[in-house]
This record gives structure tokens, sequence and C-alpha cells, in this order.
């Protein structure tokens, strides 16, 4: 993560050190990024840059995490005031709708998380994401799950650790979609049919009574 002297800059400037990378990491890709550019457009010293991260793995997990991973929490935070009206089925709707928007919004974004969805899991880059965001990926639906088992919508024999990862999963789904080109004009009509899909799963099960 950034070192302190980048949170010491003034915001806008933060912001534009950003925004050039998030331009750069979009556009190339990961691997094809380069330092160098990100600079230059940034109208920084390479010096500078070093000042502020340790390396271009520091700068891509910055992004993913702040930029990419409040798009997430964002949606999670606004869905979660609604629980009162709304089942587990309808919260990863809403989850789901609002991802779609945001990254719409933002297609750099969108670009970025694509090329991490390629990332080979034995990428060092990968693997720093994941061990970082471990404790967030394990628990992150968690506290949905346990309110529908409270309010007795979900069986309390059902593994909540178990099912808050396949709900994790849900989402790197999604993507491949979109990438795999399944889902060419992917838009909230495919976003409910993926929606109707899992919740076909969930309530019906995939066992023939």
């Amino acid at each position: 993560m950034p070192k302190q002297t980048f949170f010491n800059l003034p915001e806008h400037k933060r912001e534009h050190v950003t925004r050039c990378a998030v331009s750069e990491f979009a556009r190339q890709g990961y691997k094809q990024a380069s330092i160098s550019r990100i600079v230059a457009d940034a109208g920084i010293a390479k010096g500078s840059f070093y000042q502020y991260f340790e390396d271009k793995d520091d700068l891509f997990m910055h992004i993913v995490l702040t930029e990419i991973g409040s798009i997430k929490q964002t949606a999670f935070e606004e869905g979660r005031d609604q629980l009162a009206q709304m089942n587990l089925s309808q919260f990863l709707r809403h989850i789901a709708k609002a991802q779609l928007e945001a990254f719409r919004e933002q297609p750099e974004l969108f670009s970025i998380s694509l090329d991490l969805l390629r990332m080979a899991p034995s990428e060092p880059v990968y693997e720093k994401l994941m061990q970082t965001v471990e404790g967030a990926y394990n628990t992150f639906f968690l506290p949905i799950i346990q309110h529908e088992i409270d309010k007795g919508r979900i069986n309390a024999k059902v593994n909540a650790r178990m099912l808050n990862y396949m709900l994790m999963s849900i989402n790197q789904y999604q993507l491949s979609l979109f990438n795999s080109g399944e889902a060419s004009d992917y838009g909230e009509e495919a976003v409910d049919a993926l929606m109707d899909d899992l919740d076909f799963i969930l309530s019906s099960g995939i066992y023939n009574q």
C-alpha cells in the first residue's frame, strides 16, 4: 500500500496520480503498464513515485483495493440499510446491479477488473492481493447470511462460511461472462438472468426430489 508520503500529498494531487495510473493499467494491462508513462502523464519525477509507492505491484494493489474495492463495498453498505425490506436474493441482485452501474460510469476500472480476472493465481501481485483481502473475503456476506438465518429465511443448518465463499464467487462468474463474450451486451437484463439462475439454485437446490 502507499507510503505515508503519498497520503501527505494534497488530495487533488493524490487523485491526479491515481487517475493517471488507472488510465495506464486500463489501457495496457498490469504486465505492460509502465511506471515511466504514469509519472510522465502525472507530471512527477520518477524518484517521487518511489517515495509514494514501493513498486508497480504496490500501486496496482492500491487501485484494486481502494478504487475497485470501494465499488462493491459501497453497494454493500447501501443495500445493508435496506435489509428489512430485502431477502438474500434481492440483496445480491442489488449489489450486482449497483456494480454494473458503477462500472458503466467508470469503464477503466472495469477493464482493470477484467485484467485481474485473467491473471494466473500464481502471479505474485495476485497472491499479494489475495493475502491482503483474505479477511474481508472470508466474511463479506456473513452479516446478511446471519440476518437471514435469524429471520428463519435460511435453514439454520446451512454452513454460513461456505455459503459466503459461494456467493463471493458469483462476482467472478459475472465478470467471466462478460470477458468470454457470452454476454456481449451486458446490462440489467443479463444481471437479472444471472440472479434468477442463482435464486433458483438457492431456493430449489440442485437435486431432484
